[in-house]
């Protein structure tokens, strides 16, 4: 595949879902309870146990966030590693980790603006689907781009 059109859409795709994570975080506000969080039905209900954190579809909250954010990360990756070279990819990619990282702490500081409590365990699942998205969108950019 080629360089560009593998940058745009990645690009797209990376909008796209950090689109959907500050709507998730400001604007839904998928609090159990939430009368807006019932718009989605549960996804998983035998994850969900008396006190447990559960978000949009019912799936418990650090997998919502480790998800969303793996999306997030592979997609900007495969942006980033598609427009250098393989000895400069390294140094934009700890940039676009360290980025993504900033990014999800400011989503989860944002939380508080909606009644929700931030929390210190979601930062670090964003952070672990962070590390993963952008090592799969590297690789994942090797394999579609030959040549």
């Amino acid at each position: 595949m080629r360089r560009e059109p593998l940058r745009r859409w990645s690009m797209l795709a990376a909008l796209a879902v950090a689109g959907v994570i500050v709507v998730l975080t400001l604007v839904v506000s998928p609090a159990e309870g939430d009368p807006m969080s019932r718009l989605i039905p549960a996804i998983f209900t035998a994850s969900r146990s008396a006190g447990a954190d559960t978000c949009v579809g019912g799936i418990p909250c650090q997998d919502g966030h480790a998800l969303a954010f793996l999306a997030l990360a592979l997609f900007a990756s495969v942006h980033v590693a598609a427009a250098w070279s393989t000895r400069r990819q390294l140094t934009r990619l700890v940039g676009l980790f360290v980025l993504l990282v900033a990014f999800a702490a400011i989503d989860e500081f944002a939380q508080g603006w909606t009644g929700r409590d931030p929390s210190f365990a979601d930062w670090l699942a964003d952070t672990a689907g962070i590390l993963l998205g952008v090592l799969v969108g590297a690789q994942l950019t090797r394999f579609l781009v030959r040549g």
